[in-house]
């Protein structure tokens, strides 16, 4: 399938890290984890994962801890006496500062070493890494120099002076942003092997506080469904010419790209953000077939631009260079069509189903949800159903679940032979089949 695997084996060593029950770096944490099982179990835990794995053609990385050495959570050092990790707004004065209470720093370079050593015993083809969030910190202490490889979270702006000051080792972004800075620096610096992006795909947890149930980093929703980070990241990455607009609420203080959707709606005279990602260099918007105006894009635009515009129903259109993309105010749901995502299936298969909702003009009704009810006949059954909504907590045991940007996506395991049929009913009373043959 193309996936390139860092296979990482623990998120504590020792010391046990915070853990944000009532929110994102809402305090006070709880203190439980990993750490507590560490000294009786790394080893024999480190050498089941790369004895299970290392015939996985997949894999080019084998990685002994994720921010192992964030500063001051737990391990400190002297050589700091305050300092901030990657994501610690708002944390409190005492937990920045050194207290010689927490785990001292100079014991990862002697736990590095030991599992470095065991993953070595095991398997010599790949080289052994951890992803740094603190580098400035492990450079001093010799955990880095304990690594094959160095991986850097977060940490592009020490690319260029960790070069000249370490020749000869090699450099990921182990971790990085979705700024398009964090991309260019891996274009602008020959020397670096690459990224990973946190991340592709949201997940439930690490959530910004109640009701919201997932994080909302990736660049596709937790339906697997496209959004616009997606498109910029496109637009960043393609070679054919390529734009895609979106729009969102100007009121978020989390707006930008993040806050926005394939859609086309609200009320009049509202104020709306809207983006277009291309790699064309230029783009001019129309609404109504009214133009809003030509923006040039530069470098450190990352392939996107924006416009405030005061909602009116219709069309909003981009033109870049030879390509256009449009949104359309939807009318009431009329059709409801599905795609499995197979022609066929095994007794054991979980058959994908998404569902998209249009109106009679075949626009996609984004921002027109209505409920969508699935039911089963036939030996199968419903796993749950996925809009992506950050803040949608229907249970997964429910059979019924509200479209989001006119989509929903079910899971149905088919446990059986023969036929399974899917019916689907909106809220607004439009019907869908799905035949799944299973053999």
């Amino acid at each position: 399938m193309g996936f390139l695997v860092m296979d990482e084996a623990f998120d504590e060593w020792e010391g046990t890290k915070n853990k944000w029950w009532q929110g994102h770096n809402v305090y006070p944490p709880k203190h439980f984890g990993y750490a507590e099982d560490f000294p009786e179990w790394h080893r024999a835990d480190l050498e089941s994962m790369v004895l299970r794995d290392r015939n996985h053609p997949s894999i080019i990385l084998w990685s002994i801890g994720n921010e192992i050495d964030y500063p001051n959570d737990p391990y400190v050092t002297p050589l700091f006496q305050e300092v901030l990790g990657n994501n610690d707004k708002g944390k409190p004065a005492a937990e920045r500062r050194y207290d010689n209470r927490k785990p001292d720093a100079s014991r990862l370079p002697v736990i590095a070493r030991e599992l470095v050593g065991i993953v070595h015993a095991l398997d010599t083809t790949r080289p052994v890494t951890s992803a740094l969030s603190f580098p400035e910190l492990s450079n001093r202490t010799g955990l880095a120099d304990e690594l094959d490889l160095s991986g850097y979270n977060y940490r592009e702006h020490f690319y260029a002076d960790d070069h000249k000051t370490y020749p000869d080792r090699v450099l990921l972004g182990s971790e990085n942003s979705h700024d398009p800075k964090a991309w260019y620096a891996v274009l602008d610096n020959e020397f670096i092997s690459g990224q990973f992006l946190w991340t592709g795909v949201d997940f439930l947890g690490e959530c910004h506080g109640w009701p919201l149930r997932i994080s909302q980093a990736g660049m596709l929703n937790l339906a697997g469904l496209e959004k616009p980070l997606f498109a910029q990241r496109r637009s960043l990455w393609t070679t054919e010419p390529y734009v895609r607009v979106a729009a969102g609420s100007g009121e978020s203080e989390r707006h930008g790209i993040w806050n926005e959707h394939f859609a086309w709606v609200g009320e009049a005279g509202e104020k709306k953000i809207v983006s277009v990602m291309t790699n064309q260099g230029e783009a001019e918007l129309f609404l109504n077939g009214e133009s809003l105006g030509r923006h040039v894009l530069e470098k450190e635009d990352g392939c996107r631009t924006s416009w405030e515009v005061p909602f009116a129903p219709g069309e909003l259109r981009v033109q870049a260079g030879a390509v256009a993309d449009c949104l359309v105010t939807p009318e009431a749901g009329a059709e409801l069509t599905v795609q499995a995502d197979a022609d066929a299936y095994r007794a054991g298969d979980v058959a994908i189903l998404e569902y998209t909702l249009k109106d009679a003009r075949g626009i996609l009704c984004a921002g027109r949800e209505e409920i969508v009810r699935v039911q089963l006949l036939g030996d199968a059954e419903l796993l749950g159903l996925e809009n992506g909504k950050p803040d949608d907590l229907t249970p997964y045991t429910s059979d019924a679940r509200e479209t989001l940007d006119g989509k929903l996506v079910a899971y149905v395991r088919l446990t059986g032979k023969g036929e399974v049929t899917v019916a689907a009913t909106t809220s607004g009373g439009v019907r869908s089949l799905a035949i799944l043959k299973v053999e």
